[in-house]
């Protein structure tokens, strides 16, 4: 062996400690803002539910207080689970005006409220 081919160095087919290093930071990055979006779509998705819910609550109601007969229209409230549901009867002489609302307690502890409201004529 000759003094040139000591000191000449084949390349292996393997990756560098810095380029690995480099790829596990990126990768590490990526994955923590996946997670944070993730947390963030679950969070919103669990909060559309809620709202839907509360939604369904206070159409069904008004429904209900629609087909009541005129003369028996009253304000009145009631649960359901851990959602408030109140309905008041305005009555202004030929029409009455009906209000649903549904309070709940929202993911962060926030209060949260829906209401609707239609008009009932006899």
């Amino acid at each position: 062996m000759n003094r040139t081919s000591r000191h000449l160095r084949v390349k292996s087919p393997g990756f560098s400690l810095v380029e690995v290093m480099v790829a596990l930071a990126i990768l590490s990055i990526s994955l923590a803002g996946l997670f944070a979006v993730s947390s963030w779509i679950s969070e919103a998705s669990r909060h559309n539910a809620q709202h839907t819910e509360a939604l369904n609550a206070a159409s069904g109601k008004l429904e209900e207080l629609r087909l009541t007969p005129y003369p028996d229209l009253v304000s009145g409230n009631d649960s359901l689970g851990a959602m408030q549901r109140t309905w008041t009867v305005d009555d202004h002489g030929d029409t009455k005006t009906v209000t649903v609302t549904v309070a709940w307690a929202g993911l962060r502890g926030q209060n949260r409220d829906i209401q609707l409201r239609t008009l009932v004529a006899p």
